[in-house]
């Protein structure tokens, strides 16, 4: 170790200067605008409204996302549990698993026809109408993974070929 003494100032570039004397220059054109006696009260005045706007909008933004963050949290927990403690599964009603396939598929295939009609009973999903082989092997895996959902099958129904 060196015997010599730190020096406790700090050091002084031009740089660290030029910052500083712009600091201050932003502040005292800051204190003229808002202090100015013609319009300072109405630029005051602006500004508080805006300032009361942000937090609010901050506020209603941040129980937004507090509420999504719960809920998904609270989902990740729920399908976690049933993954290590899976429960009697219960299988619902034959309409409820029908929205609940159809918003699957939906997910998958928003942007093509529907060629095919689906149906439940007692968890048994038919897929009726024409159904090509790669999608029915998409679809299927993606079905299967629908609470509820036993088994997938599909129907095919003669008409056009489905590329």
């Amino acid at each position: 170790m060196s015997n010599q003494p730190l020096d406790p100032s700090p050091v002084r570039s031009p740089s660290n200067r030029f910052f500083k004397a712009l600091a201050i220059l932003g502040l005292g054109a800051a204190g003229m605008y808002y202090l100015d006696p013609r319009l300072g009260h109405r630029r005051r005045s602006v500004a508080r409204d805006r300032l009361k706007h942000f937090g609010r909008q901050a506020a209603k933004n941040f129980g937004k996302l507090s509420r999504d963050v719960s809920y998904r949290v609270r989902g990740v927990f729920h399908k976690a549990g049933n993954r290590i403690l899976p429960s009697h599964p219960s299988i619902p009603e034959n309409h409820i698993l029908e929205a609940r396939v159809r918003s699957k598929i939906g997910r998958i295939m928003n942007h093509e026809p529907r060629t095919f009609d689906v149906h439940a009973d007692q968890g048994e999903i038919t897929l009726l109408g024409q159904v090509n082989d790669a999608l029915y092997q998409r679809l299927n895996r993606k079905i299967r993974n629908v609470p509820g959902v036993l088994r997938v099958r599909r129907v095919q129904i003669s008409g056009p070929k489905v590329a």
